[in-house]
């Protein structure tokens, strides 16, 4: 297996950024450096280069002139950190994967209903589900009726996009939702119950919503926050949770997510001022204990998953709560939480279980021969 090639799907626009040293969040350095840890080559490739049962592939590679595009026997795993919206890409995956290649992260965005449905077949996960169902009217009347503040979500977005906040104040509902036009970037409204404002209708005309039992997140300096906890598996096929980092919403924001002006900090900084009458060691075992379960129940419905950023929101006496799933962890608010060797492993790992992946092929070549 010795400098074995590792493949690392990327999108069209990091992977045309390699020569000039532009790869966005994708660090080349780190999974070079995780190469030599386990004997491996990384090269880095995009999905229309690589076909099923063909010998060979154009990737980049490093050499002592920089990164060069070659072409190198194709990998028998890769990492898919790409995103794909179109029928056809995954179609080319799923092809590639029944040549006999092992692409792990085959899907990096999953609807978030459908993941709250796989983790609800596991009762042991049902305490920290908060109640979540798709937006149509009868189901904003009965989420109204039933809680007095909710989350309407995109059931497919990142970054926290599209993100409302409804609450029930002195006898009346109202909706803080995003607009251009409003210093902020967010507006708030009245509303009656079941029946959303016009503009509110606009924005969730466009695309599927979800409404979402509201998650009353712990606040640090009067701002709540949640965690993103980095869950991978590593060299020995067994997941681990290799980092977790606090996001604090802005000002008088209830977004936590970085591109909504959002701040990371280190966990413990956090927990120490927002939960101080809570013990963080029984806490921090709690979260690992969660996100644990819920990657294991993951994996049992897809398979090919090994590599995923998980938001919980811990409430004011130190209960975790799923809030969703990243199929394409950014990694990059563990280093600019200054926790640079957290940030570095988020990329040693994946090489270490595709070492591992490449290592059961070969066991499992010779056990045919």
């Amino acid at each position: 297996m010795d400098n074995a090639y590792v493949g690392i799907l990327l999108n069209a626009s990091t992977y045309r950024g390699i020569p000039l040293g532009r790869t966005q969040r994708e660090s080349l350095s780190a999974y070079e450096e995780a190469g030599q840890e386990f004997g491996v080559t990384p090269c880095f490739l995009q999905l229309k280069d690589i076909q099923a049962n063909h010998p060979f592939t154009m990737a980049y590679v490093k050499t002592k002139y920089g990164y060069m595009k070659k072409s190198i026997p194709t990998p028998k795993v890769i990492h898919n950190r790409a995103m794909y919206f179109n029928a056809s890409a995954n179609q080319q995956i799923q092809k590639l994967t029944k040549s006999g290649i092992h692409i792990f992260n085959q899907v990096t965005r999953y609807g978030k209903l459908y993941i709250h449905q796989l983790l609800q077949a596991d009762p042991h996960l049902l305490p920290h589900l908060p109640e979540t169902m798709a937006l149509t009217s009868p189901h904003l009347r009965m989420m109204m009726n039933k809680y007095d503040r909710l989350i309407l979500k995109p059931n497919s977005s990142s970054l926290g996009r599209g993100l409302m906040k409804l609450q029930f104040v002195n006898g009346d509902w109202f909706i803080t939702y995003p607009s251009k036009k409003s210093k902020g970037g967010y507006r708030t409204k009245p509303m009656k119950t079941g029946i959303l404002p016009a503009a509110v209708k606009t924005l969730t005309a466009k695309e599927t919503y979800l409404v979402q039992e509201y998650i009353p997140l712990a606040k640090y300096q009067n701002r709540p926050f949640d965690l993103r906890v980095s869950v991978q598996r590593n060299e020995t096929g067994r997941w681990q949770v290799t980092g977790i980092i606090a996001r604090v919403a802005a000002g008088q924001k209830f977004v936590t997510n970085l591109a909504r002006g959002g701040h990371s900090y280190t966990m413990q900084k956090v927990l120490s001022s927002a939960l101080p009458h809570v013990s963080h060691h029984t806490l921090i075992q709690r979260v690992h204990h969660l996100t644990l379960q819920i990657a294991s129940r993951l994996q049992v419905e897809l398979p090919y998953v090994a590599d995923i950023g998980l938001d919980i929101g811990i409430t004011e006496d130190g209960f975790p709560q799923f809030i969703e799933c990243n199929g394409r962890d950014a990694r990059y608010s563990f280093r600019e939480a200054g926790l640079l060797d957290t940030w570095k492993a988020t990329f040693r790992n994946p090489i270490g279980f595709a070492s591992y992946l490449l290592q059961e092929t070969e066991s499992s070549k010779s056990g045919d021969t």
